[in-house]
């Protein structure tokens, strides 16, 4: 099954094609980092469904230097993929092949596009079970930010008061009507893990190597990249957590549909999945979670298995 689909339909795995890509543009309530609309261009890979346990953002960013974003922090916790052009992150570089783990709680920034890059970006809720907002929600939190008087520039929301905010704070206390509230950072910063300099690892499938990334916290995120030679085939299964496979390089063959560069696939919890070859070969990203009950730390899901091909 191929495209965006509505809440509650996720049953099977999904597939973003890199071939009819569904690109993601500010709605009515515009962007609360007005100005820089025109640095960005996202295919997005988003899901939400809470009825299934699983709500996350997920989008291949394609960005033109600037600013980014003033230092802030975030209940929710995110994987960032550099993919090419260098970014920066609190005066820190990081370029093609680096991977940053940010946890929830935990202060990052500022944030800078330094060159013409592009790259990964998920979003997802934390193991502190705080509430995760859908694109439909963050939409309608910029109008309700706008109809109370604020405006956002450079990152910032200003109240007609003159009081300043972050703006992404902002949107959350407009989405759930309180002030909001952060968990306390299980870590004292965001983690950067440099893949060119990890060596591939032969794994148990004949043309198939991996580099194991890293198992996060109790519910993952797990992460790993998995690359397939041409003609190698990884076979079907079936799920317990949820995962994300994000074809980065090649091309792959999943249900008869050949997936080229910039595909993402989304398996939902506990579902059968079909196995998937390449005659190209093909490098993939691998983010694999528990599902939880929205809003809680209950699970929804097996933990993820460490590290699933």
């Amino acid at each position: 099954m191929i495209g965006v689909l509505e809440p509650g339909e996720y049953r099977e795995v999904m597939i973003f094609s890199g071939a009819n890509p569904v690109f993601r543009k500010p709605g009515a309530g515009g962007s609360h980092r007005p100005g820089q609309d025109h640095q960005y261009s996202r295919r997005d890979f988003s899901i939400h469904d809470p009825e299934n346990g699983v709500t996350y953002h997920a989008s291949h960013t394609v960005s033109k230097p600037g600013l980014g974003s003033p230092r802030h922090h975030h209940s929710f916790e995110q994987i960032r993929f550099v993919l090419s052009g260098e970014h920066e992150y609190g005066g820190k570089r990081f370029g093609a092949g680096w991977l940053g783990y940010f946890p929830e709680g935990v202060y990052y920034g500022p944030q800078a596009q330094l060159t013409d890059s592009s790259g990964f970006v998920m979003q997802f809720p934390g193991p502190s079970g705080f509430p995760f907002h859908s694109r439909l929600d963050t939409e309608r939190g910029r109008i309700l930010v706008r109809e109370a008087g604020g405006r956002f520039e450079d990152g910032i929301c200003v109240w007609p008061d003159g009081r300043k905010q972050d703006a992404h704070e902002a949107l959350m206390e407009a989405i759930y009507g309180k002030e909001a509230a952060y968990p306390p950072p299980a870590y004292s910063e965001q983690i950067w893990i440099n893949t060119e300099n990890m060596a591939w690892q032969p794994s148990e499938i004949p043309g198939v190597s991996v580099k194991r990334l890293g198992y996060f916290n109790q519910r993952g995120p797990a992460a790993q990249m998995i690359k397939m030679a041409s003609g190698a085939a990884i076979p079907a299964g079936t799920t317990g957590a949820f995962m994300i496979r994000y074809i980065f390089e090649g091309e792959a063959v999943y249900g008869g549909e050949t997936l080229p560069t910039v595909t993402n696939l989304y398996y939902p919890p506990d579902a059968a999945y079909e196995g998937m070859s390449t005659s190209t070969g093909a490098t993939i990203l691998s983010i694999e979670l528990q599902a939880q009950i929205p809003g809680t730390t209950v699970a929804a899901s097996e933990p993820p298995l460490p590290y699933r091909i």
